[in-house]
């Protein structure tokens, strides 16, 4: 996974030369360059920069000399970790920065080493068309064989190759995480030592692997009884598909139906906070983070009965179907499909249901003062994100529908009265993979043709950085005072709400520590 990773964001992480650290360290060849040798190296240089032995021959230390020494220490650091030297070697210093803190990746540093390695990026190009090409091909093969055109020589279990070859990798992936019992990867910071990260549960484990391992099946005895290599009924052909559903409907009803989600005592909040830290500031978080998690917790309940919905959905469609394809009953097949149109009316009420809780989560909220920063009640800042949530899920559900409607009359016409094609019926899905594909090359054309320079000037212009021929601005402290407003810097937060402060703090560039003289003995670095 490793090697796919590299191979796929190699032209987006790969910064500078991978030859700075080596050349700091005065090492000719890196690739004959061991432990000992660079150890070695540094030693050799460090008794020749390190500011105590200078400042014992008599040198004046500069802020010139601290930084070379402090260069020199950065390049033995990550030569003498293998793991770290194996990252660096393949991405250079500022891809292996954006490794190690990928929270604090720049956009502007992707792009630029985007833009930088020309062979990369078009090694990232094949790749994708490739994948498209990939994706495209089943549903043209499908429509082939369903249209006669490819004959009756053709086997459903040979065009459905591209699947198996999905099919496999998905097997794989489940029974590694099955038998994976190892422990979660160690951490230096002592923070995430106080906070492992969790393993996932044998339940969750073993229900993907039995729900991977039935949907395989599903297909195989699907494509064989077309094929004409077995003949058995179709209520034996669908039984992996009854246990698909029925695992699926078991798993969600602890979630859906048998787990009650408390609303949050938000009067109460404060003793929820430790002693000496029941600040205003913090009865705000407390306050926004305890319903929002509430809602996230009626979302994954309101998610779980959906599916169980979906569940028994599909195990009706799947009785219908044996009972036609069986000649148990000669229905029309506008009947028979009578569960997606079910399914499709229940959810355009589902998204009925999601604009009007939305509507409901406005009640009491002014808008304006939101949009204004006048508005101080966490909850209905908390409410009016939430309404603007469920707004635009409900908005794409209703448009989401659109495409299976159009297959599923099309689909019926072809089977009851008309000669359309397979694909015209599933036009939708090569519309999607046409936008898609598109989208992502018209993406890679602009990225690789953007002037960074323009891009990097305006960015600083919006983050309320100086424009050109303005004075640059400097940050105030939290304590400090403005020298040319003459004012404590900490008025300022008066007149924007919580919200905006924030997102101030976060957009703020991280502060820079001053380059100020430090004694030689300041400096303590073991290079014995």
């Amino acid at each position: 996974m490793e090697r796919i990773f590299f191979f796929c964001f190699r032209s987006c992480l790969k910064g500078d030369s991978e030859r700075e650290y080596y050349d700091i360290l005065e090492i000719d060849n890196p690739n004959v360059a061991t432990v000992e040798i660079i150890k070695r190296q540094y030693k050799k240089l460090s008794l020749s920069v390190h500011p105590d032995k200078l400042a014992q021959r008599g040198i004046e230390v500069t802020a010139e000399h601290k930084q070379k020494f402090l260069k020199i220490k950065e390049a033995y650091d990550v030569l003498s970790d293998p793991k770290r030297r194996k990252l660096y070697d393949q991405l250079g210093a500022s891809g292996l920065k954006l490794m190690e803190n990928p929270t604090e990746v720049d956009p502007m540093v992707i792009l630029r080493n985007y833009q930088k390695n020309h062979k990369d990026r078009t090694v990232i190009v094949l790749l994708i068309a490739l994948v498209f090409a990939a994706i495209l091909i089943l549903p043209i093969l499908f429509s082939l064989k369903s249209d006669g055109t490819l004959g009756n020589d053709a086997k459903w279990v040979a065009i459905w190759t591209p699947m198996w070859v999905v099919d496999l990798f998905q097997l794989v992936a489940a029974t590694v995480i099955l038998f994976d019992n190892s422990d979660p990867p160690a951490h230096d910071d002592e923070e995430d030592k106080a906070e492992p990260e969790p393993k996932i549960p044998l339940v969750d484990r073993l229900y993907n692997f039995v729900s991977t391992v039935l949907f395989v099946l599903i297909q195989i005895f699907v494509w064989i009884r077309l094929d004409k290599y077995v003949h058995w009924s179709w209520f034996v052909v669908f039984i992996p598909w009854f246990l698909y559903e029925g695992l699926q409907a078991l798993y969600n009803l602890s979630t859906a139906f048998l787990t009650t989600v408390p609303r949050p005592d938000l009067e109460q909040a404060a003793q929820l906070l430790e002693e000496g830290h029941n600040g205003e500031e913090e009865q705000f978080m407390l306050k926004i983070e305890l319903e929002s998690r509430y809602f996230e917790k009626i979302m994954e309940q309101q998610d779980a009965r959906k599916g169980i919905y979906v569940n028994a959905l599909r195990a009706w469609l799947a009785v219908f179907l044996a009972l036609q394809l069986d000649g148990t009953v000669e229905w029309n097949w506008g009947l028979v499909l009578l569960p997606i149109w079910t399914y499709l009316f229940m959810q355009y009420v589902y998204a009925y249901q999601l604009r009007a809780w939305g509507a409901s989560k406005l009640d009491g909220v002014d808008m304006e003062r939101i949009e204004t920063g006048e508005e101080k009640d966490p909850i209905k800042m908390v409410n009016a994100q939430q309404s603007s949530q469920l707004m635009a899920s409900s908005s794409f559900l209703c448009f989401s529908q659109a495409a299976p409607l159009f297959m599923a009359i099309l689909l019926v016409s072809r089977l009851e009265v008309s000669d359309i094609t397979t694909f015209v019926i599933i036009l939708p899905i090569f519309i999607a993979i046409g936008c898609c594909c598109c989208g992502v090359f018209c993406g890679i054309c602009v990225m690789s043709c953007i002037d960074m320079d323009e891009v990097a000037k305006e960015f600083g212009k919006q983050e309320g950085g100086p424009s050109e021929g303005e004075e640059g601005y400097v940050p105030p402290t939290q304590t400090g005072v403005d020298p040319e407003q003459g004012r404590s810097s900490g008025s300022s937060a008066e007149e924007t709400s919580p919200f905006q402060q924030m997102e101030i703090e976060r957009k703020a560039p991280a502060p820079v520590a001053p380059v100020v003289p430090v004694a030689p003995a300041q400096i303590e670095v073991d290079i014995d």
